[in-house]
């Protein structure tokens, strides 16, 4: 009987001869350890590798439900309980959405929407982009401001936020919008306005050469706007 997280790991990243037993074993790490990044990892693991249907995916379905990972639970699934409906519906973002949020994107979700402050850390796959479209889908924001790492995920981003017609999307600093973006702590520095073939940066000076990269307006090439029309 494997025990420790490095030890159930290990074994899931093969194949699994014995899918009860792997399963027996991750419920009895949760029940010891409590439901957290190891345990919540280890579920994880085991829904790529273990079917969810038959008996075993009765059981997997439950210890994704107990942690919480309510989409993933009744994915590919033969049946859906009365319990699993409600918990689904529960964790949408609103009635008519076809998100279904896991267990931490819904309590970001709403920590946001009840205007509290959070800091996110999160890895790929997390679903933080989940999150920012419901928020967005919400209209309750006139204007936002996303900051991607890369152009690739600038791009990405723009063309999946294209959905939201009510939002002007603004890609470079030198597009004008109707509203005035929000500035603060120095991590946008400025917002820059077309004007003619020259760019007003963050520091006041006006460039006179047009601009044709994306973003090189006055800052980061990463740094672009959602606008309500």
């Amino acid at each position: 009987m494997a025990g420790s997280h490095a030890e159930l790991t290990s074994l899931l990243r093969g194949a699994v001869d014995d899918e009860f037993e792997i399963l027996s074993d991750i419920a009895a790490f949760t029940s010891i350890n409590g439901i957290g990044s190891e345990s919540t990892d280890l579920v994880i693991r085991a829904l790529e590798k273990i079917s969810r249907t038959g008996p075993e995916g009765e059981i997997l379905r439950s210890l994704a439900m107990l942690h919480g990972l309510y989409p993933y639970a009744v994915q590919g699934a033969d049946h859906d309980s009365l319990r699993d409906a409600v918990i689904m519906e529960m964790n949408r973002p609103n009635p008519a959405s076809e998100t279904v949020f896991h267990r931490i994107q819904s309590q970001v979700f709403h920590r946001l929407v009840e205007g509290e402050n959070v800091i996110l850390s999160a890895p790929t796959s997390f679903g933080k982009s989940v999150v920012i479209d419901a928020l967005v889908q919400t209209g309750r924001y006139k204007n936002l401001v996303l900051v991607v790492p890369t152009i690739a995920l600038l791009d990405e981003t723009r063309r999946r936020l294209s959905q939201f017609r009510e939002y002007k999307i603004v890609t470079r600093w030198c597009h004008s919008v109707e509203a005035t973006l929000p500035v603060g702590g120095g991590l946008i520095g400025g917002v820059c306005r077309w004007r003619g073939w020259g760019c007003r940066s963050a520091t006041g000076r006006r460039s006179r050469r047009p601009r044709k990269r994306a973003g090189r307006c006055g800052g980061s090439p990463v740094t672009w706007g959602v606008a309500r029309r």
